[in-house]
């Protein structure tokens, strides 16, 4: 793992030397791969990498990070994998391993994206929100692909079990097996509906656990002049600067959607205002 950090950290290095070149989008795409690949692999040289650790962690950020390495992999960028958090959702824990996690939900997507061959839409979609009744975090991965037929749903969840896949040597239909092992480990479950021809969603369900000590229940803004919001999803992002902006309509809120935007801003600000500023990472 030690050896892989050093061509990401040059990754990052030539993207900043391409500033200007790249079309914008493309180069925060970019960026944003190489901070969440960087990150997974600190955390599978560390502790967190061991499946059996079980701690609370921010739904939202899991989520937006199995996305992000979704998007990442799809080579022609044919596919569009839609993120939507629900402002229920913002703030909210689940007591899970946070890997174990995260290689659910990219395995539930890479499942939706192989059902769209051949089908009208290329949409795949991640909705999580929190219910109203049961408080439970609901994780939903949905397409408008081909579907599961009914006779098959039954045997999804069985090892060995596949659908709509080439057979090959090595060992297959594992995904939904420890998908199911390890949201049941941590208290939650997981669903399958499916309409042949229609498409199919899955729905992982966990309960909502307590905030740990380190997080901020409360950020007073009476005091500030200057709120910077920087955050890498896009709906996240405007969600918590619409919130900043109407709890504080008397401070400067800056967003921040990139390092060109951070750079600029640096070059604008004193360094008293900068020191003045409070900055929240999404």
């Amino acid at each position: 793992v030690h050896d892989i950090k050093h061509p990401v950290r040059a990754l990052r290095e030539i993207l900043s030397e391409l500033e200007g070149r790249l079309d914008p989008a493309d180069r925060r795409r970019l960026l944003s791969c190489a901070n969440t690949f960087s990150q997974t692999l600190v955390e599978l040289q560390g502790e967190k990498s061991d499946l059996n650790l079980v701690e609370p962690a921010l739904v939202s950020s899991i989520c937006e990070r199995a996305v992000e390495i979704k998007r990442a992999a799809l080579k022609n960028g044919s596919t569009e994998i839609d993120l939507v958090i629900d402002e229920s959702v913002v703030g909210e824990f689940v007591k899970v391993n946070p890997y174990g996690l995260q290689n659910v939900i990219t395995n539930l997507i890479t499942n939706a994206v192989e059902a769209l061959e051949d089908a009208v839409s290329s949409k795949v979609q991640v909705r999580v929100n929190l219910h109203p009744s049961s408080h439970k975090i609901e994780i939903r991965v949905t397409d408008k692909g081909k579907g599961i037929a009914e006779d098959t749903l039954s045997l999804l969840f069985k090892e060995g079990a596949s659908f709509g896949k080439e057979i090959t040597s090595s060992p297959r239909g594992l995904g939904l097996v420890n998908a199911k092992r390890s949201v049941e480990s941590w208290g939650g479950s997981i669903q399958i509906n499916s309409e042949l021809g229609h498409g199919t969603a899955v729905k992982v369900a966990l309960p909502s656990a307590a905030m740990p000590q380190w997080m901020a229940s409360k950020v007073d803004l009476s005091n500030l002049t200057h709120l910077v919001v920087a955050a890498g999803d896009k709906d996240l992002f405007k969600k918590v600067l619409a919130r900043a902006t109407a709890h504080a309509p008397k401070v400067q809120v800056v967003g921040i959607e990139s390092l060109a935007d951070f750079q600029s801003y640096l070059s604008v600000n004193s360094m008293r205002d900068r020191m003045l500023s409070k900055l929240f990472l999404v």
